[in-house]
């Protein structure tokens, strides 16, 4: 993790107990969360990885990140944080703490998909060298009723991708 991320914000492996609280997290963060259950699988699954994030000093979870691996490609499956903590480098922190890890797993390259209009999740991957690779058309639904929004899908080459 790089230094000036490295003294205010924790990250730390989730583990199957952790899932209720990254459930709220996630139903906090996204119009159709993931229930416990869920999350409590991939939690599970050791081709996953969970990151948990938390300000120091600041006991409540602020955010996560959740890929999984496989061979030398990892996709990240959600990226959350708090929206009171929007704006703090906690991404950032999950994200470099991701990065590190996967490359140590022999992962070069990553893949995601993000909405469209999600734009502070955006300028978080390009910061980091993700590139738009495809788009799924009308994939988010609205739970408002609104018009469905597309999602962007974005890969990232480790190896050449900025790094800590």
């Amino acid at each position: 993790m790089r230094p000036e991320t490295e003294a205010s914000v924790t990250v730390t492996t989730g583990v199957p107990s952790d899932a209720a609280a990254l459930a709220r997290l996630h139903a906090a963060c996204f119009a159709r969360g993931w229930d416990g259950e869920s999350i409590r699988r991939y939690l599970g699954d050791p081709n996953c990885l969970a990151l948990l994030a938390r300000r120091s000093g600041v006991s409540t979870l602020q955010g996560f990140l959740i890929c999984r691996a496989s061979g030398a490609e990892a996709e990240i499956l959600s990226l959350a944080v708090a929206p009171e903590m929007r704006g703090q480098r906690i991404g950032e922190a999950l994200w470099l703490t991701a990065r590190s890890e996967l490359l140590s797993r022999g992962v070069d390259r990553v893949v995601l998909e993000v909405g469209e209009d999600n734009k502070a999740a955006l300028a978080l991957y390009s910061k980091f060298d993700f590139r738009k690779v495809g788009r799924r058309k009308d994939y988010y639904q609205s739970a408002s009723g609104e018009p469905p929004l597309s999602g962007l899908i974005m890969a990232c080459d480790l190896a050449a991708s900025s790094g800590p």
